[in-house]
């Protein structure tokens, strides 16, 4: 891999901050809402890369001709896919929720074959179907799986807004930094969460030092730090091999929410989880090798 080997190690750190933020947004729901959660983790994160704007002395502005990638790529990567996220974590397990993301790479591979036109083989769409019965398995019985049958549908679509913002996010002409990309799709976005706060109706959290600091790690690692993170790979490697990275995801997952959320691991899980993560395998092995 040389000079990539930097580009996928970034993938790779946002893969892993992301995979803790489903135990972290349990731990919040303690004291909040889907919602409320939503706006102050990116309120925490505007905050932050506002700051780091000001000491690089970075005053860059998406020019016009790219002010729709820039909003497309935060509707689809950061305001839909966690008002989404977050309903479907609230009714469903935290393991349950890492295994449906890992077959996000399936579904971009699959958005990627319809919508983009990439080339395709039998055995990428092999994979992808593999990794849509594994997902089957997951949701047809949602009791046994600790999850409701509307948590994980909310999951599933949250892969198709993963898939656009993949390609959409690649589009973005690379005369921008990675902050000053990352900084916009967040700010953005988080005018996105406010209606939908409103709509909620919640009123202010109690917070407690248990919620405040799974709040302040998701705003800090799991929304900063992951999208710096994510955003620098995607400028060395491809959106699907980027996205086979998350095979790793389900693993991470399962391995937080039992061991600090203490929530059993059902025999479905792990059935449905290995078929998961076989699809992803075939439907993004061929073409990470084309691409890396």
């Amino acid at each position: 891999m040389g000079n990539s080997v930097k580009y996928y190690l970034a993938v790779l750190i946002g893969i892993f901050f992301w995979s803790s933020s489903f135990i972290a947004t349990k731990i919040a729901y303690e004291t909040f809402t889907p919602m409320t959660l939503c706006l102050a983790r990116f309120s925490i994160a505007c905050i932050l890369l506002g700051i780091m704007r000001i000491a690089s002395g970075d005053r860059t502005r998406p020019a016009k001709e790219d002010l729709g990638k820039f909003v497309l790529s935060s509707l689809f990567g950061v305001g839909l896919y966690y008002i989404f996220e977050n309903s479907g974590v609230h009714l469903t397990s935290a393991g349950t929720a890492s295994l449906i993301a890992g077959s996000y790479p399936a579904v971009t591979a699959l958005v990627g074959l319809f919508v983009y036109h990439v080339p395709t083989s039998r055995m990428k769409l092999a994979g992808i179907a593999t990794a849509m019965i594994g997902i089957a398995v997951l949701t047809l019985q949602p009791g046994e799986s600790g999850g409701s049958l509307i948590g994980n549908l909310l999951l599933i679509t949250c892969g198709f807004y993963w898939a656009f913002y993949n390609f959409v996010t690649q589009s973005v002409p690379e005369k921008y930094s990675v902050s000053t990309l990352t900084f916009w799709q967040i700010i953005i976005s988080t005018f996105l969460f406010v209606p939908a706060v409103i709509a909620e109706n919640a009123g202010i959290p109690a917070l407690t030092l248990r919620t405040g600091a799974a709040m302040l790690y998701l705003g800090i690692c799991c929304s900063v730090l992951a999208y710096l993170f994510y955003n620098y790979g995607l400028r060395g490697v491809s959106a699907s091999t980027a996205a086979s990275i998350m095979n790793l995801m389900p693993v991470f997952g399962l391995i937080f929410s039992a061991t600090i959320l203490r929530e059993p691991i059902s025999a479905r899980q792990l059935i449905g989880g290995a078929i998961i993560i076989f699809g992803v395998i075939l439907s993004t092995a061929e073409l990470s090798k084309k691409n890396a």
